[in-house]
């Protein structure tokens, strides 16, 4: 039996760490979903991330992404902060464009609850 790409669903992990020491992995959380992301037609690098209300009372919340180049470094300035609304257990796409052409290799996206 084969499996389209849109069947595949990728989970972050329950212990994530921000630092290079430390437990990670084990478990899954359902709550982060991680996305892949291709390079556009202008040659710049678009992240579209689901971001899921998973509890049973609205979320506000913002987020930025940090784009890295090939050696893990910083490859332009973060991102200014995006701030959305959740209402219970529901989901949001959020989607930021690296601003450069060449050396975004990676990303990372940053969540933080707001009020």
């Amino acid at each position: 039996m084969s499996i389209l790409i849109s069947e595949l669903i990728m989970y972050g992990s329950a212990n994530h760490q921000e630092t290079d020491s430390g437990t990670q992995g084990g478990a899954i959380t359902t709550s982060v979903k991680l996305e892949l992301t291709d390079i556009s037609a202008t040659g710049t690098v678009e992240v579209y991330s689901q971001i899921v209300n998973c509890t049973d009372f609205a979320l506000n919340a913002e987020a930025r992404t940090q784009f890295y180049d090939v050696g893990q470094a910083p490859s332009e300035p973060v991102s200014a902060w995006k701030r959305f609304s959740l209402p219970p257990r529901t989901s949001n796409t959020y989607r930021e464009t690296s601003i450069g052409t060449q050396n975004a290799s990676y990303y990372m996206v940053e969540l933080r609850e707001t009020k």
